[in-house]
């Protein structure tokens, strides 16, 4: 079999073991669970099928900015959908540890079995290090770069915690991962969020820590504004510009809706202080 035969076979025995729990109307986060990670490995080849049209129609375009843009499309549409295998086995195991920890008796060893099985298949296939030039290399490097602001957030935002507060959280009842979700994190929350912020923005026009780890299929928008620039194009520069401050609106603006659902409401966060 080939990996490809590997990758098919992997996904629908992730799919069939989601739809036999939804289908047994028991454990359907689980069944849920395990169907989107079926269809999401299914869908790394399919997605090459979908976004062919696209990248045939992109060709016959005339050059420009909106040329540009579709001609890379189907490149970051396949970006979401062909993760690694071996860093997606990482992922993977986690949601299946968190699965199997809520079954009992048969079903727990069962399911133990299988899923170290297809997911020690998932290790060994593809190259496990084929990560440079290729976006997940770019969010690593961003990720290791933003450890330190958010760390420091996070410690400024626990040492201005009273203990006081999570010694009454444990002479209530509550034993130390129930404090740590339910009153800690919730109150260091919009501290991390202010620093994550501060990571996206500072991030989104970031120039020398990419250049050297991506190859020439990708387009790095910073280096286009300062090109377009140099050459006179102002208006595709303004445009390009124009898209990261919308994403960046738009980011900041789910993280906002999130903040007040995981706060239940709290008027309290105040996000601006990461821009």
């Amino acid at each position: 079999m080939g990996e490809l035969a590997i990758l098919y076979a992997v996904g629908a025995v992730y799919t069939v073991l989601g739809l036999s729990f939804l289908l047994l109307r028991k454990h359907k986060a689980a069944g849920w669970a395990l169907t989107f990670m079926g269809l999401y490995l299914l869908a790394s080849d399919i997605i090459e099928y979908l976004v062919a049209p696209l990248a045939t129609w992109s060709r016959g375009l005339e050059r420009g900015f909106f040329a540009n843009a579709v001609t890379q499309l189907p490149d970051y549409i396949r970006v979401f959908f062909q993760t690694p295998t071996p860093l997606l086995a990482i992922v993977y195991a986690i949601i299946s540890l968190l699965i199997v920890d809520r079954m009992q008796g048969r079903l727990r060893v069962a399911l133990t079995m299988v899923f170290v099985g297809l997911i020690g298949g998932m290790c060994f296939m593809g190259k496990p290090l084929a990560v440079v030039g290729t976006a997940y290399i770019i969010i690593a490097a961003f990720v290791v770069r933003s450890i330190p602001a958010s760390v420091r957030a996070g410690v400024a935002a626990l040492q201005q915690i009273d203990p006081s507060i999570e010694e009454a959280s444990g002479i209530l009842g509550g034993d130390a991962q129930y404090t740590f979700r339910k009153v800690t994190l919730l109150l260091i929350l919009p501290a991390l969020l202010a620093g994550l912020i501060f990571s996206f923005t500072r991030h989104m026009t970031s120039l020398s820590a990419i250049i050297f780890l991506v190859n020439a299929r990708w387009r790095i928008i910073t280096a286009t504004i300062l090109s377009e620039w140099e050459q006179g194009g102002i208006s595709i520069a303004a445009a390009y510009m124009t898209v990261i401050i919308v994403l960046v609106l738009i980011a900041i603006g789910i993280l906002y809706v999130l903040t007040n659902r995981l706060l239940r409401g709290r008027g309290d966060v105040d996000l601006s202080i990461g821009v």
